[in-house]
Parts: structure tokens; sequence; C-alpha cells
């Protein structure tokens, strides 16, 4: 099996730990990969350079180059986004909208995990 299969293999089973667990603990794991991109970042610079040179090399144009390039101030953007949003309100198991339609029969729209969403930086 190579890398990404089994980098998506555990984000698989990773989800179905997520689901069921609490707000606090999905709170405390946003920060912790935002401490974990700040621990790494030296390394995640180095890689991100070598893509760079890579992409260069085959020609990748400017605009493209320019997205490429994982900053210092990207990952300020990132982290930031991590932390805010760890502060929002969980959305899990929310109700958005409850109505009887007939006596005895509620209609009742939830908010609930559907999956898992993968972010691939360019």
């Amino acid at each position: 099996m190579d890398y990404l299969t089994e980098s998506f293999a555990l984000v698989r089973k990773s989800a179905s730990v997520l689901a069921v667990s609490s707000d606090n603990e999905r709170q405390d794991l946003l920060r912790k990969i935002a401490k974990k991109l700040n621990a790494n970042c030296q390394f995640i610079f180095e890689e991100n350079q070598k893509d760079m040179e890579v992409a260069r090399e085959a020609g990748i144009s400017d605009a493209v180059l320019h997205r490429l390039l994982f900053s210092e101030e990207k990952l300020a953007s990132v982290t930031k986004g991590l932390e805010e949003l760890a502060l929002q309100k969980d959305p899990i198991g929310r109700t958005r909208e409850k109505r009887e339609l007939d006596p005895g029969f509620v209609l009742e729209k939830c908010t609930f995990p559907i999956g898992v969403i993968g972010m691939i930086f360019e």
C-alpha cells in the first residue's frame, strides 16, 4: 500500500473516532494541529522550497508559483484560522429548524457530521 492510500485509511478510521468525540476534544485537536504546524514550520518551509524549485524547473507560471509558496504569513493565517475555528460554537447536533407538520409528526433539521473533508494545499 502506498503512502497516500495508508494516509486515507488512517483518516477514515480517525473520522469515526472524531464523530463521537466531544466538542472540547475537537477544539483541543484543532489547537494541537496549529501547534504542530508551528513546531514543524522549518521542515514545512524546507519541503516547500523543494517543491518551489521543482515547479520552477518545470516552467510553472509565476501566478501558480505564488500560490504554491507557503510563507510565514500563510502559516500564520492557517494557524489563526484553526484557533478561530476552535473558538466557534460546536455545530454538531444543533437543531436548525423544527416544526410540527401534523399532530405528533415533527420535522426537524439538525446538523451532523457527514464524512471527511480533505484539504490539499496547492
